[in-house]
């Protein structure tokens, strides 16, 4: 079983393949502001680093 954090960032970066890297597109999709999928996606780069 995975965290609802990990399901979340899941979501994220699934919606942003589908819109092929548009960052404004899927914040809007996934009615988050912009500011907040930034930060989600810094958040998520060291762990990619780590992992």
């Amino acid at each position: 079983p995975c965290t609802l954090r990990e399901m979340e960032d899941r979501m994220i970066l699934f919606v942003l393949d589908k819109h092929h890297g548009d960052k404004p597109a899927t914040a809007k999709e996934l009615g988050i502001a912009l500011k907040t999928l930034y930060n989600r996606l810094a958040q998520l780069e060291p762990q990619a680093e780590a992992g």
